[in-house]
């Protein structure tokens, strides 16, 4: 059986402050995840910023915190191409997989503020 997941973010702010993207996690079963995601500032010619993947297993039913670092040179980035906006797109992938091997992909998008 394919894990099933839940993902929300642990806090909508302070992206760029944190140096980081909070994420809770859960799975009904115990799963293996890797977690990827890219901020897309608003605007037609600022480039897309790709964040740190993290690895890490989850255990069964029980929500798990994962951070997903911004780098300098992305976190640079992102300050210019926003300039006085605050809102930001974070688009989220997630690969889990379950005790048996079968895997699941999670693609959600959240509206961040910087």
């Amino acid at each position: 059986m394919s894990p099933v997941l839940s993902v929300s973010l642990a806090r909508h702010g302070g992206v760029l402050a944190h140096r980081a993207l909070a994420l809770k996690v859960s799975c009904q079963r115990g799963c293996k995840l890797l977690a990827s995601a890219t901020l897309y500032a608003p605007g037609p010619r600022t480039r897309p910023v790709r964040l740190a993947a993290v690895a890490r297993t989850l255990a069964a039913a029980l929500p798990g915190h994962l951070r997903l670092r911004v780098g300098l040179r992305a976190l640079r980035r992102l300050r210019a191409a926003l300039g006085h906006r605050a809102g930001m797109t974070a688009r989220i992938t997630l690969l889990a997989a379950g005790p048996t091997g079968r895997r699941t992909i999670v693609v959600r998008t959240f509206a961040v503020a910087r």
